[in-house]
């Protein structure tokens, strides 16, 4: 049986049923609980739905690749896009956020301090609390990095938790 799951989606989000029947085939092969395979599929679904709207300079032809690695009591969930589509400013600002809410020991906390933020300064990315809330959601740590010309935002859950 193979620990990990790699799909290839189109950049704009449309193939979601595609994305949420082989995740759950993949959870069921693994024996992973039902609630944590609800949660999991909650964190794959905003990643990607995130990279899908993330980026100013969308095209047609993007994909979004998704990786799901199950090792021992931990699963990974990684979404990638290309680095092309998404302008820097954007990635500097998801990195200050991806930080800000690694730095609380409760991710609710960071998930109101960002949303009274987003409140108070409206101009800001709303997208950027989707992280906050994949953290809160999914009990996970959430980290992004380039390599490659390609973003990698990734949800690492430890199922033992």
């Amino acid at each position: 049986m193979k620990d990990y799951l790699e799909l290839n989606l189109n950049g704009n989000g449309s193939e979601f049923n595609k994305l949420l029947r082989a995740t759950n085939n993949f959870f069921n092969t693994h024996n992973i609980s039902k609630e944590i395979s609800n949660q999991q599929t909650i964190v794959l679904t905003k990643l990607t739905k995130f990279l899908a709207l993330f980026g100013c300079n969308k095209r047609s032809g993007d994909k979004i690749k998704i990786q799901i690695n199950i090792d021992n009591d931990t699963i990974i969930i990684e979404a990638m896009k290309s680095v092309s589509t998404i302008e820097f400013d954007q990635l500097e600002e998801l990195e200050e956020v991806i930080q800000f809410v690694r730095g609380f020991q409760d991710p609710y906390e960071a998930f109101t301090k960002l949303q009274n933020k987003i409140i108070e300064d409206y101009n800001n990315c709303a997208n950027l609390l989707e992280i906050a809330k994949i953290a809160c959601e999914g009990g996970a740590l959430v980290d992004f990095f380039v390599d490659e010309k390609m973003v990698n935002l990734s949800s690492t859950k430890y199922i033992n938790d």
